[in-house]
């Protein structure tokens, strides 16, 4: 069927689009998902369809980054965060993308807006040490050691059920 056919109904347009997303995927077919992605952005206005354009942009990230594309893979990830900046797992997921860039500046700072969100959430220690670790790393590959130190003593101790009693 040619798209010429849905008559300019972005609606009807928009679902057909949601429904062959969904079978792509299930197929494993990445060059088709990407494609249909690609075709689909357009019709999830930021606003009013705010969190299925994320998981759109998300989605296309993951084909981009799978094709060797990991800058269109960033560009998706970079506008899934503006649209969602409270999206640990959006954020998370940029800084390991800027890292196989060898971005580490971009990389570090996504890891750093990952680590603000998760300084309000006392259940995420274990996720809050993980981070605390690659920032260090990412601060001494920069030659930056004291910074290195410290996000390494963060990082030892954060996800400590022990070390959290005696900081309380």
């Amino acid at each position: 069927m040619p798209w010429s056919s849905f008559g300019g109904n972005a609606e009807l347009e928009r679902a057909v689009l949601s429904a062959l997303v969904e079978v792509a995927r299930g197929a494993g077919d990445t060059a088709e998902l990407g494609l249909l992605l690609e075709r689909l952005l357009p019709h999830l206005e930021p606003t009013r369809e705010g969190a299925a354009r994320v998981r759109a942009l998300v989605r296309l990230a993951q084909v981009r980054r799978a094709r060797g594309d990991l800058d269109g893979a960033a560009a998706a990830l970079e506008e899934a965060a503006v649209l969602a900046p409270d999206d640990l797992d959006t954020l998370e997921a940029l800084g390991v993308l800027h890292e196989e860039r060898h971005a580490p500046g971009a990389a570090r700072a996504a890891f750093r807006a990952c680590a603000r969100r998760l300084n309000v959430d006392r259940a995420a220690a274990p996720r809050r040490a993980r981070l605390a670790l690659t920032l260090g790393g990412l601060a001494e590959a920069q030659g930056h050691v004291r910074e290195a130190v410290g996000f390494y003593r963060r990082g030892s101790t954060r996800g400590c059920p022990e070390a959290d009693a005696d900081r309380a």
